[in-house]
């Protein structure tokens, strides 16, 4: 579904789930009279979780008219009767509520896709810090790929890794004599 177009998922994908509820419901109607409402509530859910808020306001609308026009006294025009107004109502009322309910799947789903993707990125990040890095024990560079570069180089090139500068205790006593404490 995700290979439609943005505006056929907002407007194509609710015209033809609405028009296969009401044919649907058209052959299915001596039997399901006078509910004419279950498959158009199937047609505004696959329209908002396949297409997104817009396509389940549009399948909404047009389940709106479809039932209006097909299915309610009189048959075939859009003048609509005190009793079936408030069918329609709570028609309208529990597609947004399923509109709403699919659009918050559609974001936790889109978050849970970044988190991962962010994951995965934070994985290759560990695995390449951890990976062996081979140091020559004459020149003290690195191998990296098939380059080879200094330490300073390739602590630079490398934001992972954060790094300070400190004199361990044999080098401060031989370069700075002055700041180690007598002995006792």
């Amino acid at each position: 579904m995700s290979a439609w177009p943005a505006w056929a998922r907002r407007f194509v994908l609710p015209a033809i789930t609405t028009a296969i509820a009401a044919v649907a419901t058209l052959l299915l109607w001596p039997v399901i009279q006078p509910t004419a409402s279950p498959l158009f509530f199937l047609a505004v859910m696959i329209s908002s979780v396949y297409g997104g808020i817009t396509a389940g306001l549009v399948a909404t609308l047009l389940s709106g008219i479809a039932t209006a026009y097909f299915f309610m006294v009189p048959e075939l025009s859009l003048r609509v009767g005190s009793g079936d107004i408030f069918r329609l109502v709570v028609f309208g009322a529990v597609a947004l509520l399923t509109n709403s309910i699919a659009a918050e799947r559609n974001q936790t789903q889109a978050q849970q896709k970044r988190l991962v993707e962010e994951l995965r990125a934070a994985n290759a990040r560990i695995r390449t810090l951890s990976d062996v890095l081979p140091v020559c024990p004459d020149c003290k560079r690195v191998r990296v790929s098939s380059d080879w570069k200094t330490v300073e180089r390739y602590l630079a090139e490398t934001p992972e890794l954060q790094i300070s500068h400190a004199l361990c205790p044999e080098c401060s006593a031989r370069h700075f004599p002055e700041f180690q404490a007598a002995p006792k």
